[in-house]
């Protein structure tokens, strides 16, 4: 932080939260572009749900995945799985990743990947769903929670979505 001419961040929270555990750095450098959608965003017509059609609750999720870290959410897809939901993920992680995360999760067809997708055709893609899903870890990924989980929460309720989390998938389908 002390090096670069500048340093982008997605809320004045994270800058904030930065500033207060670097006190040495410059402020005058940061730069913030808000990483949420707003208001003008929001679908005002979504598309009709998929389960309207199948009878089976679709839930989503979107963000990284990996097969280490915090960002490992095999156990957690595994149970939304299990419980006969189909899940589809929209990620930006590399196709070696997903075929890993498929061959661990065997779902039977039930686990479908999709590319990114521009934010706003996102939120719209994203209104075709039963609910969301936020996977963390309490013990591994605290800052995360500060920064990413508020603006995924704020993202599936615009969208109409319900909200799942891995804190209360034990009891399934508790939902926000």
């Amino acid at each position: 932080l002390e090096r670069p001419e500048g340093v982008i961040f997605s809320s004045s929270d994270m800058r904030d939260h930065i500033l207060q555990k670097n006190q040495g750095s410059k402020p005058e450098r940061y730069t913030i572009l808000e990483n949420r959608p707003f208001l003008e965003d929001i679908p005002e017509d979504g598309h009709d749900k998929i389960s309207k059609e199948t009878g089976q609750i679709n839930v989503v999720y979107i963000g990284a995945i990996a097969l280490e870290g915090y960002r490992n959410y095999i156990q957690y897809f595994k149970e939304v799985l299990n419980s006969g939901h189909s899940l589809h993920i929209y990620t930006p992680s590399a196709d070696g990743i997903r075929n890993d995360y498929s061959s661990k999760l065997k779902n039977g067809g039930n686990l479908h990947f999709h590319d990114p997708l521009p934010p706003n055709d996102l939120l719209k893609e994203i209104s075709r769903y039963d609910m969301g899903m936020i996977p963390f870890n309490r013990s591994r990924d605290t800052e995360h929670l500060d920064f990413a989980i508020p603006n995924k929460l704020y993202e599936y309720l615009a969208c109409g979505l319900r909200v799942i989390t891995s804190f209360n998938l034990r009891y399934f389908p508790a939902v926000f």
